[in-house]
């Protein structure tokens, strides 16, 4: 056994990776681990940059490590728990690799995790450790988060590991999911075989640093460039999203198109920036992306001034807040579940309450958010009217973005980190003298007593 009380594992080293949005949440997590003394668990087939007394390499060959993430978690999982296809291309060697990281993880937790230790999993890329950490260390407290949304039954039933990943979550003491729909669908499927502590949690945005830019003087004067070169827009708008088709990018620009075309918005005096990251995905939705931003530019374009700038890169976190500060309006509109933290730093950038923010009703932000202007992405029209609405506002400061903000940046990744291990933490019955497991109502943040582990 090993002296660590706590054990944070996630799929890749929290460093050195492109960071934005949710990769900058996981880093801020090294605080949680270096307060709690902790260890932090990272798959590498190649010894690690930081590597030392807090981080330690999953040692695996990078052949068995490719099949595992481009292969079984990128290939076989993501489609089905993103809600691409029901039908996953699912092959044999990936699986037996994903089953192999899955069981190094389980043995390099058991080493390294003092008795009745706290192990902290994250994602579906680990969905299959709890049950195997669970045979060798039986003393140990495990949580898994989910940072994607869990599939309906009809959908996760496709997967040919379907038995092995529902009896490892079960074999978890709690499980954190990004949305209520999630967990709801996970219930459904764990309740006819035991309980389960369940709770819906999604991690928020790392926004402490993107309100610290904000005030750098270099980074405002970035900001004010950039509205010198859009000139003469009056309304800026900011979207982000990649080549997911569910991220909501083709809707936002065919309604900002649809409003050029209806003269809601002024052709000479609108400018929408899209940014997506530079990494690879759907090449037909980066396609319809590209002729759309063509046709915009096309039609409603003149020398000097295109209405919509399309950015396909992986920005600093100083030219990601001048923007922030340089748009008027964030519309982050994801056609599913899915997290948003674009928006909440977008928020957090926002120091004088100006600035709107339109958000889908599929958000798991919506919670840190409350007053954006929330739509049915799948509706165009009120897309359209949310961010018409927006942008009549946006130069007005306003009370409840100054609420919104506050909110965001007292809810950060170290409150979200203390809230989950508080859940995870055994509950004892003072009159049985048993540990009991908990299941967790976010809705009404109740506990309730259920069996313990078998």
């Amino acid at each position: 056994m090993g002296t660590h009380a706590l054990i944070m594992a996630t799929d890749a080293p929290p460093l050195g990776h492109p960071a934005g949005g949710l990769g900058r949440a996981r880093a801020a997590l090294m605080h949680t681990v270096a307060a709690r003394r902790g260890v932090w668990l990272a798959a590498s087939d190649r010894p690690l940059a930081h590597d030392g007394s807090w981080l330690k390499p999953v040692e695996v060959d990078a052949h068995t490590l490719a099949a595992h993430r481009d292969g079984y978690c990128h290939t076989s999982l993501a489609p089905v728990y993103f809600g691409h296809t029901a039908l996953p291309r699912q092959e044999e060697a990936w699986l037996q690799a994903h089953r192999a990281v899955s069981a190094s993880y389980a043995r390099v937790a058991a080493r390294l995790a003092a008795p009745g230790a706290t192990v902290w999993l994250h994602d579906y890329h680990l969905q299959l450790v709890p049950s195997l950490l669970r045979r060798l260390r039986p003393d140990v407290r495990i949580g898994l988060s989910l940072h994607s949304p869990f599939p309906p039954a009809e959908s996760f039933l496709a997967l040919a590991a379907r038995d092995d990943i529902l009896r490892s979550l079960l074999a978890a003491d709690v499980v954190g999911f990004q949305d209520p729909r999630s967990e709801a669908n996970f219930v459904n499927l764990a309740a006819p075989q035991r309980p389960i502590t369940t709770l819906t949690l999604p991690m928020p945005a790392d926004t402490g640093p993107i309100a610290h830019l904000a005030t750098d003087r270099r980074v405002q004067a970035a900001a004010a460039r950039i509205r010198l070169a859009l000139r003469p827009a009056g309304v800026i708008f900011l979207g982000t999203g990649g080549d997911d088709p569910a991220d909501g990018s083709v809707q936002q620009l065919r309604e900002f198109a649809r409003l050029l075309a209806a003269g809601l918005l002024d052709p000479e005096r609108s400018a929408f920036i899209h940014l997506a990251p530079a990494r690879p995905g759907d090449t037909e939705q980066r396609a319809e992306i590209e002729r759309l931003v063509a046709q915009i530019n096309g039609e409603h374009g003149r020398p000097g001034f295109c209405p919509v700038h399309y950015q396909r890169q992986d920005l600093p976190a100083a030219d990601l807040t001048a923007l922030y500060l340089a748009a008027d309006v964030m519309v982050a509109t994801p056609m599913r579940d899915r997290p948003t933290p674009h928006a909440a730093e977008y928020c957090a950038a926002r120091l004088d309450g100006r600035g709107r923010i339109v958000l889908s009703e599929f958000s798991s932000g919506t919670g840190q958010l409350p007053h954006a202007h929330v739509v049915n992405p799948h509706e165009p029209e009120a897309l359209g009217r949310a961010m018409l609405e927006a942008a009549a506002d946006a130069g007005r400061p306003s009370a409840a973005m100054a609420l919104m903000r506050r909110q965001i940046l007292t809810d950060g990744v170290s409150q979200w980190a203390q809230q989950f291990l508080a859940r995870l933490a055994p509950v004892h019955d003072p009159l049985e003298g048993l540990w009991h497991r908990a299941h967790a109502s976010d809705t009404g943040n109740r506990l309730t007593a259920t069996a313990p582990h078998p």
